[in-house]
C-alpha cells in the first residue's frame, strides 16, 4: 500500500485526504495546529459517513478514516510515496520536518 503526506490541514487537504484514503492510501496528514488536525478529523469522518449513506461508497470503505495518521510532526513522510503542501510555508522559518530541507 502506497503512503501519501499532506501538509496541510485545512480544506484542500482534507479534501485531497479523503480522495486519497478512499483510493486506498496510506494518508499522513501533517498540520503545526492540532486544533486544525482535529478540525480535519471530524471533518473527514463526516464526510466518508455521508458518502457512505448516499451508496457512493460501501460502509467498509467509509472505515478508510483508518488509514488516516494526523500527526503534527514527525518522521512519519520517510516511508511516503508523494508529498503534497497545500500550504504556504515560510522559507525563514526552516523546514518543516528535519528530513526535508
Amino acid at each position: 500500500m502506497e503512503q501519501i503526506g499532506i501538509i496541510g490541514s485545512g480544506a484542500m487537504g482534507s479534501g485531497i485526504a479523503q480522495v486519497a484514503a478512499t483510493a486506498g492510501h496510506k494518508v499522513i496528514l501533517f498540520d503545526t495546529s492540532s486544533f486544525a488536525l482535529e478540525n480535519a478529523n471530524t471533518t473527514l469522518t463526516t464526510g466518508l459517513s455521508k458518502l457512505a449513506e448516499k451508496g457512493k461508497i460501501s460502509l467498509d470503505d467509509s472505515n478508510e478514516n483508518m488509514m488516516l495518521e494526523f500527526i503534527t510532526c514527525n518522521n512519519a513522510y520517510n516511508q511516503c510515496l508523494m508529498l503534497i503542501m497545500t500550504t504556504l510555508h515560510k522559507i525563514q522559518q526552516g523546514p518543516i520536518c528535519e528530513n526535508y530541507r
